[in-house]
């Protein structure tokens, strides 16, 4: 259905490189990609500034837990 459809083709925040533990995510450090996981665009200006909790890998879906 166009809901499904919806999820699978939807964008999400995924990290564009590698991230060390304490790192602060910058506009740079953030890609959009069509994966499951990771939270939508809008979300991004509430994680801008926020220091990683631990290392996070490239191309990695985004998530609140994983920053300060």
């Amino acid at each position: 259905s166009e809901l499904e459809t919806k999820k699978v083709v939807q964008k999400t925040l995924v990290t564009a490189r590698a991230l060390r533990a304490g790192v602060m995510l910058r506009s740079k450090d953030v890609v959009l990609r069509r994966t499951s996981g990771g939270l939508p665009p809008s979300s991004l200006p509430l994680l801008l500034g926020r220091k990683t909790r631990r290392a996070v890998p490239a191309f990695f879906p985004i998530a609140f837990a994983q920053f300060e």
